[in-house]
């Protein structure tokens, strides 16, 4: 199913944990809407602004394969409404920089262990959030602003 002209719907519910575990991560009607706009407002302008593929290294997680992997309670994954991300020759730094300068509308942009970028759509009414995440003594620092790390 082709969510937009560049990214279908199996990219961003394929995960070897949910193979693994048997974890059911099939989204709702509701899901597919908000993957989307996600598409649509935020990774399809941006990959047809680089002219080069865009991959999903994690997008929707029903919430059992959420708390599998140890995400956060409130992650948007869970609603389709974020995506990690990785532009093959362009560092998570770089592509954070990019994005930044495109104004898309995007919610939160995290710099994740300078190894993948994390993209939500906005929330009505908040503020957009940048961040870089680390690590630091086996725990993860979520530092404002970007960070090339």
């Amino acid at each position: 199913m082709l969510l937009s002209k560049h990214f279908e719907l199996a990219e961003f519910v394929v995960s070897e944990t949910a193979a693994r575990q048997g974890i059911d991560n099939q989204p709702s009607d509701q899901v597919i809407a908000n993957l989307s706009g996600l598409c649509e407002k935020l990774l399809e302008p941006l990959r047809v602004h680089l002219a080069r593929p865009v991959i999903i290294t994690s997008g929707y997680r029903s919430v059992e394969l959420n708390q599998a992997i140890g995400g956060s309670n409130t992650s948007q994954h869970m609603t389709g409404k974020a995506a990690d991300i990785i532009v093959p020759g362009i560092t998570p730094f770089d592509l954070c920089t990019l994005i930044e300068s495109m104004n898309l509308p995007y919610g939160q942009l995290i710099n994740e262990f300078g190894r993948w970028t994390h993209i939500s759509l906005e929330t009505s009414g908040k503020p957009k959030q940048t961040f870089t995440a680390y690590r630091n003594n086996h725990q993860t620092i979520y530092e404002a602003g970007l960070i090339n790390v």
